[in-house]
């Protein structure tokens, strides 16, 4: 069992690999235009590289926010599709954690996990 580590509220999104307490593996990608389909397209190719089934995650800990619009959406929106896939999934949101608050997270899990925007989302015609 692990646990993984996604942060997507800024453009260099960052997947970690969290094993025994300790941060095994860092991978960072910057997403464009298309950064929902592409951040799936990573967060596979992550699991993949690190031979990593998706069952054998056992808590998957978010980036909150605050942070850009998209890409924070994306990302949570993402580990929310997940447990939906997975129930027995647990989930953790933190907001902008440093590395230590990532391995030494005792945080209540949570079913739904909700965005910390920047400013509030501006829509425009």
């Amino acid at each position: 069992m692990c646990n993984v580590y996604l942060d997507s509220t800024q453009k260099e999104n960052l997947i970690y690999l969290i094993k025994d307490n300790l941060i095994a593996q860092k991978y960072n990608f910057s997403t464009d235009y298309h950064s929902d389909s592409q951040l799936l397209a990573e967060f596979d190719n992550f699991l993949k590289k690190n031979s990593i089934d998706f069952k054998d995650i056992e808590t998957m800990i978010v980036n909150l926010g605050p942070g850009g619009f998209t890409g924070t959406r994306n990302g949570i929106t993402l580990a929310n599709a997940l447990k939906l896939a997975r129930p027995d999934l647990k989930l953790v949101g933190l907001s902008n954690p440093s590395d230590d608050d990532i391995i030494t997270f005792n945080l209540k899990t949570s079913d739904i996990l909700t965005p910390i925007y920047s400013k509030s989302p501006n829509v425009t015609n």
